[in-house]
């Protein structure tokens, strides 16, 4: 699988593979967030990333602060970080780049960090990821721009849930590409 940042295009020897973003949106004739709010939310993911592999220190930035102490409270053990997901349901393919998979609290845990607000799709999104990784539970972790975080938990029936949506709005976008 390889992966093109420009454009956030996922392909496997030449054929594109739809991300799951595209799939949870299809119908957007332009990205449903600004250039601004996508440059913003990279940066925080790298950053993120970074910090939690204890491979660099960042100096004050509100996103990767708001982070670092939720990983302080609850001391992640790192399985994956940035990792990209390779799905395949029923034949349709999927790809994707999942924030971090680790152990919290002594379960298998996919954390999706986001710097906006709450959407419907992530929910979706992570169950996406959980087709792949088959985490124990979920974390929606929306850091914000005061150093604060707030988190959205998924339990098995969330999980559940997440993974439905997925799995329509996947019937949906190959449906409406043949």
């Amino acid at each position: 699988m390889d992966y093109a940042a420009e454009g956030h295009i996922y392909s496997d020897h030449g054929k594109v593979i739809p991300s799951v973003t595209t799939i949870l949106n299809p119908t957007a004739a332009k990205p449903w967030f600004s250039h601004e709010s996508a440059a913003r939310g990279t940066l925080a993911h790298d950053r993120c990333a970074a910090w939690a592999a204890k491979a660099v220190a960042f100096p004050y930035e509100p996103y990767v602060d708001a982070f670092a102490m939720w990983c302080f409270k609850h001391a992640p053990e790192w399985v994956k970080l940035e990792s990209i997901v390779d799905g395949k349901v029923d034949g349709m393919r999927y790809a994707g780049r999942l924030d971090g998979l680790a152990m919290v609290e002594g379960k298998l845990t996919l954390i999706d960090w986001k710097t906006g607000v709450k959407a419907k799709y992530h929910h979706a999104q992570v169950g996406a990821y959980a087709l792949v990784e088959k985490p124990a539970r979920g974390l929606v972790l929306y850091l914000h721009d005061d150093m604060t975080y707030s988190e959205d938990w998924m339990s098995p029936t969330d999980l559940l849930a997440g993974i439905q949506q997925f799995r329509k709005a996947l019937e949906d976008y190959y449906a409406a590409q043949n």
